[in-house]
């Protein structure tokens, strides 16, 4: 792993950047991702960690906000990879639905989502305008931003990874009611 890091940091340097789909720090940025992520699963997974822990530590670890060994440049053009695993996954899946297991916790699911939505918008919301006096930038006379900050924040707290509970849930061979409302 570290004769790859070291490989990665020398070609910032032996190699110019280029703008085309073939630049070669993309493709070599490809191959050392996808060893990096599954050594790192594989390391987590020794401590009874999902293997997923270990991707997403890969790309905070080496992307622009820590190591800086990928350039923001490099990232986007790895945005390919992302259509491409959210199509998978949805495929994987699609493959692993059963109407009559989704039947069964059709009802269940929805008064999940009833209760869900309301609940986690003015929760989180809420925790914003408690908060706004004491986080900086956010002080008297910002009334209408803190509000639209607070709707904005409750509607993003909504948000779960849909390939994170499938992956978690394939890795541990989940089985059950709630994994089948998962």
């Amino acid at each position: 792993m570290t004769i790859l890091v070291g490989a990665m940091v020398a070609l910032e340097y032996l190699v110019p950047g280029t703008a085309d789909a073939g630049n070669p720090k993309t493709l070599a940025a490809i191959g050392f991702i996808v060893m990096a992520a599954f050594t790192l699963g594989d390391l987590v997974a020794r401590v009874g960690l999902p293997r997923i822990t270990g991707y997403i530590l890969t790309g905070v670890v080496f992307g622009p906000s820590v190591a800086d060994l990928f350039t923001l440049g490099i990232v986007q053009d790895l945005g390919v990879f992302n259509d491409l695993a959210v199509g998978l996954i949805a495929l994987s899946a699609g493959l692993e639905l059963e109407l009559p297991r989704v039947r069964a916790v059709l009802k269940p699911a929805l008064r999940i989502l009833a209760l869900k939505i309301p609940l986690v918008v003015l929760a989180g919301g809420g925790a914003v305008l408690l908060l706004a006096p004491f986080l900086p930038g956010l002080g008297e006379g910002m009334d209408a931003p803190i509000q639209v900050l607070a709707m904005v924040f409750g509607v993003v707290l909504l948000g779960t990874s849909p390939a994170v509970t499938l992956a978690i849930i394939t890795e541990t061979s989940a089985k059950g009611r709630l994994a089948d409302l998962s």
